[in-house]
């Protein structure tokens, strides 16, 4: 599509696991699970050499039990149906369990299509558990989660893409979760988290909005991040006698 009044075409780019992993060597989904082994071996090094609990290590082992509980009960309930149980592996879908955790709190029974099938409706979360313990591990989720990509750095192929981007034309369509792309294009002062992201503006703490507007830091594009981000967060207050939720930018870098 050429833009009005001049030979120039508008592009959108298109970025999948595969840029991070190109450009940082982020994991793709089914290496996450084992990414976050690693954050707890290295775990496992600090009490040594520290001395001190380490809570992460009980979360970690609590995920664990979990996911290998969620995928026996999983398979034991569809035994009898024709279905290729090898391929029964959450591990390597870490997004889908974060799904699963999610359908349940919301009280959802997720009816398993297949033509000709009679597979019933089945709560997404096949065991007992509550809804206070399913958040945790959601929390703890998310905490490892942050960890394995919040310390990807962008090689030179990062500062290369950064670089064709046409901030005044160009639209980016991303689903991933880390911040590569982000570090490239404010290296090259195209973007900034002041208005850089389509839909999510407002900000945890209002020093850190305040420091970008003094600067004049108002980003020159804005990305579309389809999942989420892990500088986002979501923060519920109590409104009108409901709670309600809203996301927000944090820019601290929890993990210093």
């Amino acid at each position: 599509m050429e833009i009005s009044g001049t030979n120039k075409k508008k592009r959108t780019f298109l970025l999948g696991a595969g840029f991070s992993n190109a450009v940082a060597d982020g994991p793709l989904m089914k290496d996450i699970w084992s990414n976050i082994e690693k954050v707890y071996e290295k775990e496992k090094k600090r009490v040594v050499s520290q001395g001190r609990i380490n809570y992460r290590l009980k979360w970690f082992e609590k995920l664990e039990s979990f996911i290998k509980e969620l995928e026996e009960k999983s398979i034991e309930n569809f035994m009898h149906y024709d279905f290729d149980y090898s391929k029964v592996t959450i591990k390597e879908n870490i997004e889908y369990l974060f799904t699963l955790i999610d359908l349940h709190l919301s009280g959802a029974e997720v009816q398993f299509e297949k033509a000709g099938s009679d597979i019933p409706p089945y709560p997404a979360i096949p065991f007992s558990m509550s809804e206070r313990e399913l958040k945790e591990r959601k929390s703890h989720l998310i905490t490892f989660l942050y960890i394995v990509l919040e310390g990807l750095k962008g090689n030179n192929f990062a500062d290369e893409f950064a670089g064709i981007i046409d901030e005044k034309s160009d639209e980016i369509i991303t689903f991933n979760y880390d911040l590569v792309l982000e570090k490239a294009l404010l290296n090259k002062n195209k973007w900034s988290p002041l208005g850089g992201y389509v839909a999510v503006n407002k900000f945890k703490n209002d020093n850190d909005m305040e420091k970008l507007e003094r600067a004049n830091m108002h980003s020159r594009i804005k990305i579309h991040k389809m999942h989420g981000s892990i500088n986002w967060v979501n923060v519920m207050f109590h409104q009108d006698d409901i709670f309600t939720g809203d996301i927000f930018i944090e820019l601290d870098n929890r993990e210093r």
